[in-house]
């Protein structure tokens, strides 16, 4: 007789299994279409990078602790100076969570504003505060609809190029910046103005 229960018990359970699966099918149809018509998808919020994308699966869930892990990673590398793996550990945080909002902001300000302060040749620093505007234009590639990465962009441009204590030096190497303006005529490349953008 028990032979006959356990087996009622498994048919039980792979019964519930499949219904719990069932509904977890259905529940997730209706996320997808929700997640669609609010605008919330990746497609919506900005690029989708196939490299991100595959660690978020590949971290099974616990991108909140892979991103803990690479932020005391980073900051050890910010006390040792070790710059390229600083770098390089930013980019590996945005890519488990390029919509984290904080990470672009955050890390946007350490590059400008601590790190560039790190050297001693005003060329250096100039160098690290155009880092931090180049990191905040990638982090509003991933969050177009995010006007605080907006925002910050004009303020670290105003700011740290025209305010900073090098600011004579920086804003001539501002409009000396092919790099960074592209095409922008000459006469556009004040710093003011571009914040203003």
């Amino acid at each position: 007789m028990s032979r006959r229960n356990s087996f009622i018990w498994k048919i039980v359970y792979i019964v519930a299994i499949c219904i719990l699966l069932g509904g977890l099918v259905f529940s997730s149809n209706d996320l997808t279409r929700r997640r669609k018509q609010h605008g919330l998808s990746q497609t919506e919020l900005g690029q989708i990078d196939p490299t991100s994308e595959a660690i978020k699966l590949a971290s099974f869930g616990m991108r909140g602790v892979a991103a803990n892990i690479l932020w005391g990673k980073a900051n050890r590398y910010q006390m040792k100076k070790d710059w390229t793996n600083l770098s390089a550990t930013l980019e590996q945080i945005t890519r488990v969570q390029p919509n984290f909002i904080s990470v672009w902001k955050f890390q946007a300000w350490n590059l400008s504003y601590n790190v560039s302060v790190q050297f001693d040749d005003f060329r250096q620093r100039y160098h690290w505060v155009i880092r931090g505007l180049e990191f905040l234009k990638k982090g509003i590639d991933y969050n177009e609809r995010e006007p605080l990465l907006y925002s910050e962009v004009g303020r670290f441009t105003s700011q740290k190029i025209g305010r900073a204590d090098e600011h004579k030096q920086f804003r001539r190497l501002f409009k000396e910046d092919n790099d960074y303006h592209g095409s922008r005529p000459v006469g556009l490349r004040d710093n003011w103005l571009v914040g203003k953008e």
